[in-house]
Parts: structure tokens; sequence; C-alpha cells
């Protein structure tokens, strides 16, 4: 709400960004409960812990920042 162009009608990177966290949050939780009523709890928490085996592992491919060397 900080944004002062919060409410402009143009692509607008840093409230476009903080408005797909908020849907992706919405989403998430949304589909979470879904998955809760149709799974059960411990199906539901085996589903998302692997979820965060394979966010862990796709970490593992993002290649290291090289270092700038200065003159």
């Amino acid at each position: 709400m900080a944004d002062p162009q919060l409410f402009r009608c143009r692509l607008l990177k840093t409230r476009d960004l903080k408005l797909l966290a908020i849907a992706s949050l919405l989403l998430g939780g949304f589909t979470g409960r879904a998955i809760l009523d149709v799974l059960g709890a411990p199906a539901t928490f085996g589903l998302g812990a692997g979820f965060r085996v394979v966010i862990a592992l796709v970490w593992l491919g993002v290649p290291s920042k090289v270092p700038v060397k200065s003159n």
C-alpha cells in the first residue's frame, strides 16, 4: 500500500510481483485445503514434504555467482 504508483493502469514490476505473490499465497492455501479434504492429513503432509524435496533438488541446479575480478 506504500507504493505511490499502486493504482496506475500500466505495467509496474514492483506492484505486479506483489500481486502475484498474494495471488499465489491464496491459491496455495485453497489448494492445500482441498487436498487435505480429499486425501487426509498424512497424505497431505507427505505431498508437501515431497514438494520441498523437489524444490531443494532444483536449487542444486542453480549456477553459482561468478566473482567479479577488480583490476
